[in-house]
C-alpha cells in the first residue's frame, strides 16, 4: 500500500509541477480535471475550472472548427490526436496551444472522457510570425533594388532579381539552378 502512495505522490507532481496543461474532461465536455497550469492559460485556479464547459475556453474564431474535428474524431473511433489551437483566458489573453489527445470510449464506443496534455507554443508562434514577416520584407527589398541580384550555393544559381534578367538577358525562373563557372 505505501508504494501505492508513492506512486501516486510522484504521478502527482510530475502532473503538477510541469508547465504544460493536463485536462480531463467528461462525456459532455466538462473539466473533471485540471492542473495548476490552468493559472496561465485560463487564468483560473484548477478548482475554478471544473465543471466548466472546455469548449467556452477556445478563441472565438477556432471553437466552431474545434467542435467539427472532436465530432469527427469520435465519430471515426479516434483514440490519440495532435491538435492546435488558441485558447482564452478570463482576462482575454489568448494562447496558441499544441494539444495531445486521448480520447476514452466504453465497450459500446461511447466516450467516457478525454484527456490531454496541451504544451503553450504562443512565443514559437510569434517568433515564426516576425521570422515570416522578416522573409517577406527582404524578398520585397531583394526584388526592388535597381541592381542584378542573386544568390549561389555549390555554384547553382538559387534565386535572381528581375534586374538579373535584364542584364543577362533570360527571365530569372531560366537563370535559378543554372551552374556557374569556376
Amino acid at each position: 500500500a505505501n508504494r501505492l502512495v508513492d506512486k501516486e505522490e510522484r504521478y502527482r507532481e510530475i502532473v503538477e509541477g510541469t508547465e504544460n496543461l493536463v485536462t480531463e474532461v467528461d462525456s459532455d465536455g466538462r473539466f473533471i480535471f485540471v492542473n495548476e497550469a490552468s493559472k496561465g492559460v485560463f487564468g483560473l485556479e484548477s478548482s475554478e475550472c471544473l465543471g466548466k464547459f472546455a469548449f467556452d475556453f477556445i478563441h472565438p474564431d477556432d471553437r466552431d472548427e474545434t467542435q467539427r474535428n472532436f465530432l469527427k474524431w469520435i465519430q471515426k473511433q479516434e483514440t490519440t490526436v495532435s491538435y492546435e489551437n488558441r485558447q482564452v483566458s478570463r482576462s482575454g489573453t489568448i494562447r496558441n496551444m499544441i494539444w495531445s489527445i486521448k480520447i476514452n470510449y466504453d465497450d459500446q464506443g461511447k466516450v467516457i472522457s478525454i484527456r490531454s496534455i496541451a504544451r503553450d507554443i504562443t512565443e514559437h508562434k510569434k517568433t515564426e510570425e516576425a521570422l515570416r514577416a522578416s522573409e517577406e520584407s527582404l524578398r520585397g527589398l531583394f526584388r526592388a533594388l535597381p541592381l542584378g541580384v542573386g544568390t549561389i550555393k555549390n555554384r547553382v544559381v538559387t534565386s535572381a532579381n528581375e534586374r538579373m534578367g535584364e542584364i543577362t538577358g533570360y527571365p530569372p525562373d531560366e537563370i535559378i539552378g543554372q551552374e556557374t563557372r569556376k
